[in-house]
């Protein structure tokens, strides 16, 4: 029996054995009367065989072919004539793909025939007519084999069988993969077998392999298909609430959670955040995100009402639908039930199950796809979960999600309310007071028909009592923020509720070593309400709600009525340590901790005030001005207010504290009214040369020449004190206030004007000095700053802009805005006696940028009294704005008394210089500008 297999690589067996064809034209002569199955012309298979040979010679190689064929396979298969040639009976491979039938058996008997293409691997060479002749076949029982698959499926489908289908189906899209028709049955499969995450896969590659290819969508039918397929999966593969309204904000966590459960493997993970915070609405929301990626669902839990551990499995039962054998554990089927499944499970609210933490370690490690995502008040007693802190929504100026609730939750009761003008800043004030929390922004917006938003933000400031409502959608539990926070607190260990309560001292936030020294706080306790979501960590900084603070507030106990003295006391000394060497130092050095730590010695400062206590008000004072300097505030009023109160009270005007406290108070007064100060400093130094301790008796010498101008009216003054603060620095251990006082002397020897090339070169020396020993200290600054000076007064401005460099190259790493203001006076003149008058313009408008980010209104005003002058330099023909600014300033209460009188001394030649009509109606303009106007005027002139 010849046996002749072509679907893949020729094969010939003669009864039984495998026989070899020596020709590769006997082969295809073979397979061509194979397939053909009919009797073939010798012309015909001559021209196939050998298209490039003359008839005569085409006709000797068929019969030698012909004749070597006969030999291999035997006679009685090859029938030949002068003309034909025909191949008798045998059994093919093609033949019984091609009448496969219809049953079962000859379907899967013509399925495994397939063991590759037609004659797969074999060629002809130099014959294209069989060449084509063969790739015809290819295609021609690719179809059959694919018409036999599809018909085996069917009956396989049928059966139910849909394993084995889809093994089918897989084949014919792997080999065609953009062929819809198919890929439309392999998605039809993979739902209807249950594998619904892999049916929305399999057209998701479908999608981009047409887009790669043709840059085309799938076919309409198609979409359609997987449409249906995504809605009934949605519809019955979860349990989760249809959400009424649509959740704000949180696209970052719903991220965070995705790449914790899917780039990072977890398989549990912990919402932990205040009542309040929106844990529930969170994780129902990454829920319906997630449908189409857990084959066997998404399912909420609700474990409110569960009341012990043990009911929890009862729960998830009851909440996947699953119904246990009666004859084993629930426990036991849930997790067999459970092994294979690829889902995801919602445990809500399980803050007062924690015991019962242990059985999601159970449950996870008998199963293989399922995660869990937990919210909870507390995080669990677990290593194995993830956790993910839920804070209040975003609520600043580039984000605020939280606007956005309050706004959509006043519509609800109000239908016109609208965000505004009017009352944006009111509800940002709410958003902050509230720190975001959906909660509280919620019952907050339900009293919008009553009240108006300002009237709200007043009354949540007076109390927390006043967050809440009777909103019967909420549990009862959640009706008011008291409620909440009462549920949690209840959850917490008394070492947890002692420590949050003492925290409640601190004001915007702690360090770990203050919450150590002031609540004795451990680092144990602190770390676990930071996981719980109670404290907030930011950086190396603490902090807490502060309506959280506010409930806190009131669980503190009798025994911790002392806090606020330790809390003073501790900010007292900090404060202290930070500004030691404030005075002589850039504020990038001494600062930052105490911006950072302000609303906790402002309230330090104010303890003290109220209860008389000088020392710890000394110790805070260079602070407080610190503070008031970086708000635009006159510290000299408070401090003069805090000294007033302490001689009141009986403490002697000669006690070294509150000495110290005069003159620093002394020191701010210089920048406002400097003859006030003298006078003031005339009197009081006496006392502190005689009673104050070495720094403050230092400081008040020095302190004339930091602030006081150093015109004739102060030469005496000045004279005095320099030489007082060189006297008082010989006392002290500290070469630096030596070298110090040294320098205020030289520089009091200058006079403004006047070239001293033996002073210039002094001050050279010392330079080099002061750059060796005080690199980081305001005296090298002053030495630079005055070189600066002294060089343009001899005619030098280019040594004078080498100065200037330098002075800008120690100041711009610092960001100390102030000194930078001082380098910038310095560019400005030093461009301006050069000619390079675009770059002084330049160095003008930066000035006034870093006067507006400093943001201190007289600071600014000063500067624009400056301008004044430098605008008659800066620009050739005169123009109308140093009036109008000196029109402005003068009837601005910020505006200096020194720069007042500064201004009315040029107020004459500014009206000759463009003529006093014009002088005049520059003037009446100039006194109806706003701020925000005149700041435009002068940075328009200075863009153009």
């Amino acid at each position: 029996m010849l046996r002749v297999y072509l679907l893949g690589n020729p094969l010939v067996e003669v009864d039984g054995q495998s026989v070899s064809v020596d020709r590769r034209a006997g082969m295809a002569l073979l397979a061509y009367l194979t397939v053909e199955s009919k009797r073939v012309g010798r012309e015909q298979l001559a021209t196939l065989l050998w298209p490039e040979a003359d008839q005569q010679r085409a006709f000797g190689r068929l019969r030698r072919v012909l004749y070597a064929l006969t030999k291999t396979i035997g006679e009685g298969y090859l029938a030949a004539d002068r003309t034909h040639i025909t191949l008798a009976a045998h059994w093919s491979d093609v033949a019984q793909l091609t009448d496969a039938g219809t049953t079962l058996a000859t379907l899967e008997q013509a399925r495994d025939l397939m063991r590759g293409d037609f004659m797969q691997g074999f060629t002809l060479p130099h014959s294209d007519p069989f060449e084509r002749w063969q790739q015809q076949q290819v295609t021609r029982f690719r179809a059959a084999h694919d018409r036999v698959l599809d018909r085996l499926a069917t009956h396989y489908i049928e059966a139910s069988r849909y394993d084995d289908a889809i093994a089918l189906v897989r084949q014919q899209v792997l080999r065609d993969p953009i062929d819809e028709k198919r890929q439309r049955r392999m998605i039809r499969l993979l739902h209807q077998s249950g594998q619904h995450v892999e049916a929305i896969r399999q057209y998701e590659r479908l999608r981009a392999e047409l887009a790669n290819e043709f840059g085309v969508a799938p076919s309409a039918e198609t979409q359609s298909l997987i449409a249906a397929i995504r809605a009934e999966q949605i519809a019955t593969r979860h349990n989760l609430p249809n959400e009424i309204t649509r959740i704000i904000g949180r696209k970052a966590e719903c991220q965070q959670l995705q790449t914790l459960f899917r780039e990072r493997g977890e398989r549990l993970v912990t919402l932990v955040g205040l009542g309040g915070s929106g844990k529930t609405r969170l994780a129902t929301a990454f829920g319906h995100e997630q449908l189409s990626h857990y084959q066997d669902g998404v399912f909420l839990v609700k474990l409110a009402p569960v009341t012990h551990a043990q009911a929890i499995p009862t729960a998830i039962a009851t909440a996947i639908g699953f119904q246990p054998p009666a004859e084993m554990p629930l426990w036991t089927a849930l997790c067999r039930e459970l092994r294979l499944r690829q889902m995801l499970l919602i445990l809500d609210n399980f803050e007062h199950l924690l015991d019962g933490s242990r059985l999601l370690n159970e449950l996870l490690e008998a199963t293989q796809q399922l995660v869990i995502l937990v919210t909870s008040r507390l995080r669990l007693p677990l290593h194995s979960s993830a956790v993910l802190v839920v804070n209040g929504l975003a609520h600043h100026e580039r984000e605020n999600d939280a606007m956005e609730l309050f706004a959509t939750q006043a519509q609800r009761v109000r239908p016109v309310f609208r965000l505004e003008r009017r009352n944006r800043p009111h509800v940002q004030r709410i958003c902050k007071l509230v720190a975001g929390l959906p909660l509280p922004l919620i019952l907050a917006a339900a009293w919008c028909d009553m009240l108006s938003t300002a009237e709200i933000a007043d009354e949540i400031e007076r109390g927390m009592q006043f967050l809440s409502a009777d909103l019967s959608d909420l549990p009862d539990r959640q009706r008011s923020i008291t409620a909440v926070f009462e549920h949690s607190w209840q959850r917490l260990s008394p070492a947890q509720q002692t420590t949050l309560a003492r925290l409640t001292v601190f004001r915007a936030g702690f360090t770990l070593e203050a919450a150590i020294a002031i609540a004795s706080a451990s680092r144990q306790v602190l770390h676990q309400l930071c996981q719980n979501g109670l404290v907030q960590r930011l950086g190396e900084r603490y902090e807490l709600h502060d309506l959280l603070r506010q409930f806190a507030t009131s669980k503190r106990e009798e025994r911790d009525n002392d806090l606020p003295l330790r809390h003073c006391r501790y900010f007292a000394r900090f404060a202290q340590v930070q500004c030691r060497y404030a005075r002589y130092t850039f504020r990038h050095h001494w600062m930052p901790p105490i911006s950072a730590d302000s609303n906790n010695i402002w309230q330090a400062w104010h303890y003290a005030h109220k209860q008389r206590m000088v020392t710890e008000l000394a110790q805070l004072t260079f602070a407080i001005m610190g503070l008031c300097m970086e708000s635009g505030e006159h510290a000299y009023q408070i401090l003069g207010a805090a000294a007033a109160d302490l001689v009141q009270d009986g403490v002697p005007e000669n006690d070294p504290a509150l000495l110290h406290i005069r003159a620093t108070e002394i020191y701010t007064l210089c920048q406002v009214d400097p003859k006030t100060a003298r006078n003031r400093l005339n009197d009081t130094f006496p006392l502190i040369e005689q009673h104050a301790d070495f720094d403050t008796r230092f400081f008040a010498a020095i302190a004339i020449q930091f602030a006081i101008p150093d015109d004739e009216s102060f030469e005496e003054d000045r004279a005095y004190y320099f030489a007082k603060a060189a006297e008082i620095a010989q006392e002290g251990d500290d070469p630096f206030y030596r070298a110090y006082a040294e320098q205020c002397l030289t520089r009091f020897k200058l006079k403004p004007s006047v070239h001293d090339p033996d002073t210039i070169l002094k001050l050279e020396q010392q330079l080099v000095i002061s750059e060796s020993n005080y690199p980081q200290r305001i005296m090298t600054n002053n030495y630079l700053a005055t070189l600066v000076w002294q060089y343009l007064n001899a005619g030098q401005p280019e040594r004078a802009l080498n100065m200037a460099h330098r002075n800008a190259a120690m100041i711009l790493p610092t960001q100390d805005l102030y000194a930078m203001t001082n380098v910038y006076n310095q560019y400005i003149q030093t461009y301006e006696a050069l000619g390079r008058i675009d770059e002084a313009r330049r160095c003008l408008r930066q000035l006034l940028d870093d006067h507006l980010a400093i943001g201190s209104r007289w600071q600014t005003h000063g500067m624009l009294a400056s301008c004044v002058v430098w605008w008659r330099h800066l620009f050739v023909q005169p123009t109308t704005v140093p009036v109008q600014l000196a029109a402005w300033l003068l009837q601005q209460p910020e505006t200096m008394v020194n720069a007042q009188r500064w201004l009315t001394a040029h107020i004459d030649e500014l009206a000759v210089e463009i003529g006093q009509d014009l002088f005049t109606q520059a003037w009446n303009c100039g006194q109806q500008l706003t701020f925000d106007a005149i700041i435009a005027l002068v940075k328009i002139h200075l863009t153009h």
